[in-house]
């Protein structure tokens, strides 16, 4: 019987040393963790946090202060990461480094900070094609606003500003579905704009051909998205004038001397209202 208790005593024995080893490991890679931060070596720091975050875990209550400040300090040293990359302009690196935090917050059980990682990724995005739009880098703005889309086809600020970019490089008929899809995913009043904006042009681009019947349906529908738009009246109503659809001239034009009273063109304009009054008489 005693050497049983004697072979019991030795083992938990061991298990203690074993278990104090661990934390002792634990700790090692916990202040090596710190060293590195303290150095400037970011990346090596929170590798070492997560493996201390590890070997810590399997130490039981011994090892839950180490848990905890690893808990504490992998988010917050992630996000720095991510953060220096993209303001140095990487944003493929930035994007991955947030793909990996993911997964590390996933792994050890931090659901609100892998879901704050996750929506981080297309905010980077976003980040990405507005620098790209101010240096004129139309193609790496549209590659960022699809890896946006991709993530969420139904971002509205995302297919508005695709929208926008496209109009600036000619693919007009781009421009108007990714209008239409932000209209219908919380931009309604930006993306009417837009919209009315672009039919704007077609009109005018058309009544340029003397296309007045497309000229007069792209008036229109530019009027049908923003009926404040001045320049689809007087557009729409040269194009009915064009078709002899007097009455429908007259009206267009009228709209627009009230959106328009003191435009360099007013009193022009209204010289062919009363000209077509009279006609109709």
């Amino acid at each position: 019987m005693k050497k049983v208790l004697v072979s019991i005593c030795v083992l938990l024995s061991a298990l203690a040393v074993a278990k104090a080893q661990d934390v002792n490991k634990a700790t090692e890679l916990f202040n090596n963790a710190v060293e590195y931060y303290s150095s400037g070596s970011l990346d090596s720091a929170l590798n070492k946090f997560v493996e201390a975050h590890k070997e810590a875990s399997a130490c039981g209550e011994e090892g839950a202060d180490i848990v905890a400040d690893c808990e504490t300090n992998i988010p917050v040293l992630g996000t720095q990461i991510a953060k220096e990359l993209a303001s140095k302009g990487d944003y493929a690196a930035a994007v991955a480094k947030l793909q990996a935090l993911v997964k590390i917050c996933e792994s050890i059980g931090l659901a609100d900070d892998s879901a704050k990682f996750t929506k981080m990724i297309p905010q980077f995005y976003l980040q990405q094609a507005g620098q790209a739009v101010k240096a004129k880098d139309y193609v790496t703005a549209l590659a960022a606003y699809d890896n946006v889309l991709a993530l969420d086809p139904t971002n509205g600020k995302a297919l508005l500003n695709k929208g926008q970019v496209l109009n600036a490089t000619g693919d007009i008929a781009g421009a108007q579905s990714a209008f239409e899809l932000a209209l219908a995913n919380g931009q309604e009043k930006a993306a009417k704009r837009q919209l009315s904006n672009l039919f704007v042009k077609k009109a005018k681009a058309a009544s340029g051909e003397k296309k007045y019947d497309d000229a007069l349906a792209f008036a229109k529908k530019a009027i049908s998205y923003d009926e404040s738009e001045a320049n689809a009246y007087y557009l729409g109503g040269i194009a009915a004038q064009a078709l002899s659809k007097n009455s429908e001239a007259i009206e267009l034009f009228e709209k627009y001397l009230v959106l328009k009273p003191s435009a360099s063109n007013s009193q022009a304009v209204r010289q062919v209202v009363e000209a077509l009054k009279k006609a109709a008489k």
